[in-house]
């Protein structure tokens, strides 16, 4: 019984802290140059439906600035290419990418009573999924 109860405590903590999911922790937006609050996140898969990255949109209504970051997954191996891009209405692409350990990012723009789009791929092993998304985050 008291096993038990220690293994239900244990599992409740490693969900409760993101690390049965294998998600990042998206909340300190200053771990990756970001500020404000996450408002959108979406997973990249690899062809076996396994997500290898996330990317997290943040918006920082103090600046009015959204901001993008593509983050691998841990346990992900045969990492090559991350890359992450975002683009208001009235700008052009920012993009980041390359052979990175961690994370593509931070790529900012202005996004204060303007949409967005963000665009993110990850590559690992043999796989490359990419996902673009419309118009976003309009504030």
């Amino acid at each position: 019984m008291i096993i038990k109860r220690v293994l239900t405590v244990a599992a409740t903590v490693l969900v409760a802290t993101g690390v049965v999911a294998g998600t990042p922790a998206a909340a300190n937006a200053g771990a990756y140059g970001c500020s404000g609050q996450v408002v959108r996140s979406d997973k990249l898969e690899n062809g076996l439906e396994m997500p290898i990255s996330v990317v997290y949109l943040y918006y920082d209504s103090r600046t009015g600035y959204n901001c993008a970051v593509n983050v691998w997954l841990p346990g992900v191996t045969d990492k090559s290419r991350i890359s992450v891009g975002i683009r208001s209405k009235s700008s052009g692409w920012r993009k980041d990418s390359g052979n990175f350990k961690r994370y593509a990012g931070p790529v900012k723009v202005y996004g204060r009573n303007r949409c967005v789009k963000v665009t993110a791929s990850s590559a690992a092993s043999f796989y490359q999924p990419h996902a673009t998304s419309g118009w976003i985050a309009c504030r």
